[in-house]
């Protein structure tokens, strides 16, 4: 039944060692989430702190017209940390003369124990954190409820400190994923690194399950991460290339080729610094609209097609759909393994 059989395919039950990366503004909305675990992976609803009741709770069932357990990863500032103020009205102004969009307004998130009670009572399968840790006693009430936890770390302290806390899976994320930069709120010095440097170093001081983020172009990847300790691997630009993700032919074509020379660290749309394709906003609108997520999501709700693509470092073949790009992933796995 699993293509790779261990503790973490066997407590998600999962056939294949794949995870969906939670990436921003819906470029993996919760129906294709819900796609992606349908066939056998981990399909995974992001959940960002200017998401409210309604909104998770139309994504829970968006999720479950294809698969009837979810699993989350909430993108909040961990332990929680006060919201800001309304977004400034001059940069939106901006915002909206840059995309031709009509005026915009952002969503106010409810709070994270307040989301974190509707994704409790969905029954997931799983919950994350991509920001940090809530305190003790909040993952402790997660853990009650037999629900599977897991972190999204960038260094080795990070890692030691989750599992102190208790968390059953550790996500390690290297410098050449896609996707948000996860780190904890602290001064420690940040070390830019690769995924399989981290792996290299937390297999030595955690025995929890470990699931590699990092730069995947085919299963000889995916296998290298697999001998090296992980059990895992989490995926972006596969499953956001797929054809039941509905992306418009130039975007998709764009996601498959473009290369790591078209590739940056951009701060401009999320609180964390975002690995994305090359974007055109000019640097003076930058340092106005800087890491102001509600107004973006407002702004891409409108404009889909402006979203910044979210991706690994490099190219990869075409995946075509989800039963194609599995399928063949597991024929290649099992004649590497053999």
């Amino acid at each position: 039944m699993y293509l790779v059989p261990n503790v973490l395919s066997q407590q998600l039950e999962s056939q294949y060692p794949f995870w969906q990366a939670p990436l921003p503004f819906d470029l993996i909305d919760a129906e294709m989430s819900g796609k992606i675990s349908a066939h056998g992976a981990h399909g995974i609803i992001r959940i960002a702190a200017h998401d409210n009741r309604d909104s998770l709770t139309a994504r829970i069932n968006a999720y479950r017209k294809h698969h009837s357990a979810p699993s989350f990863c909430f993108a909040h500032l961990l332990p929680q940390q006060p919201q800001g103020d309304n977004p400034d009205s001059f940069a939106a102004e901006i915002l909206q003369r840059r995309l031709f969009t009509e005026p915009l307004t952002a969503q106010r998130g409810d709070h994270f124990l307040d989301l974190l009670d509707i994704a409790m009572a969905a029954k997931p399968r799983a919950i994350g954190f991509a920001q940090g840790l809530p305190d003790r006693e909040t993952l402790s009430l997660i853990r009650e409820q037999n629900i599977f936890t897991f972190a999204i770390v960038g260094n080795l302290l990070e890692a030691i400190s989750a599992d102190d806390y208790g968390v059953d899976a550790l996500v390690l994320q290297g410098m050449e994923a896609g996707g948000e930069r996860s780190y904890f709120s602290n001064d420690l010095p940040r070390v830019e690194q690769s995924a399989l440097s981290l792996l290299q170093q937390v297999r030595k001081y955690s025995d929890k399950p470990l699931v590699l983020w990092g730069d995947f172009t085919d299963g000889a990847d995916i296998v290298a991460a697999i001998i090296s300790g992980a059990q895992a691997v989490m995926l972006d630009r596969p499953f956001l290339a797929c054809a039941e993700n509905g992306l418009d032919p130039e975007i998709r074509e764009r996601i498959i080729h473009a290369s790591e020379y078209d590739s940056e660290i951009s701060r401009q749309y999320t609180l964390r610094p975002l690995r994305c394709l090359r974007h055109g906003f000019s640097k003076e609108n930058e340092e106005l609209l800087r890491g102001d997520e509600a107004l973006f999501a407002a702004a891409f709700d409108i404009k889909p097609e402006e979203r910044p693509l979210s991706v690994a470092l490099s190219a990869i073949d075409d995946p075509q759909n989800l039963t194609h790009y599995l399928n063949h992933q597991a024929q290649h796995i099992r004649q590497l393994i053999a």
